[in-house]
């Protein structure tokens, strides 16, 4: 169930970094921004729809929490070693803490 939880994360996180790459394409509709959109909202609709079938199994809570944790940490560190976006001291505890929450929701 858990890994589950962790593909639709990173499903989200996926969605947002072809959103990341169509925004710096600067492409806007044209064919390689029309396919960055689109595979990212595909990306997006299936990790959604995926969700909403695991409600069936688990709880609201873990399942709404969970993959967003994923997605938290999956972005950032996308962000930080791909983008070379820099990451606080702050935010470098966040994920840690992140990772710890998905471990105890796992169990």
């Amino acid at each position: 169930m858990l890994w589950k939880l962790i593909l639709i994360g990173l499903g989200f996180a996926a969605g947002d970094v072809l959103f990341k790459q169509w925004m710096l394409s600067g492409a806007s509709f044209k064919k390689v921004g029309l396919v960055l959109y689109f595979a990212a909202l595909v990306l997006f609709w299936v990790s959604l729809t995926t969700q909403a079938f695991q409600l069936r199994a688990t709880n609201l809570s873990i399942v709404v929490i969970t993959p967003i944790l994923v997605n938290i940490v999956a972005v950032s560190l996308i962000s930080y070693f791909y983008y070379k976006e820099g990451l606080s001291v702050y935010q470098f505890i966040g994920i840690f803490l992140a990772l710890i929450a998905i471990v105890l929701f796992s169990k």
